[in-house]
């Protein structure tokens, strides 16, 4: 079983089922949309529970935000969503807690590096998603 990233020969295969699958599960919601619908307060629907950032006196020192101007709400389907919500935090995805008018939404604080090697691939490959790219191909 090879693992799924750039180093394995069916990289273009794997994100391109990243790809639809993206499509399937998420809806992208920009991030002024998501400002507003917080009324400019998003960071206090970010979770940090279980991050490594902490509160100090003066409010939430190092917090995670945004750092695209797209978040992807989360379509509720093929996992539970604490479940979800554990499994995204796993892959480095910043999670924002469901608002009046979202489910939970998911942003990336970073740059620099291939977003679906780092975030997307390894959350599909933990929601169960790519079964089929890690069985070994038989021939009969």
């Amino acid at each position: 079983m090879k693992k799924l990233d750039y180093d394995n020969p069916r990289w273009n295969e794997i994100q391109n089922h990243a790809e639809k699958i993206w499509g399937n599960y998420f809806t992208p919601v920009s991030l002024p949309i998501m400002e507003k619908i917080t009324d400019g307060n998003l960071w206090e629907y970010i979770d940090i529970e279980t991050s490594d950032y902490y509160l100090d006196d003066e409010g939430y020192e190092d917090s995670p935000y945004p750092s695209w101007g797209t978040c992807w709400e989360w379509k509720e389907v093929g996992t539970d969503e604490d479940t979800f919500i554990k499994l995204a935090k796993e892959c480095g995805f910043i999670v924002i807690r469901p608002t009046e008018f979202t489910d939970v939404v998911l942003a990336i604080d970073g740059g620099g590096y291939d977003f679906y090697e780092k975030h997307w691939v390894p959350l599909f490959e933990k929601m169960g998603c790519f079964e089929y790219l890690l069985k070994e191909k038989t021939t009969g």
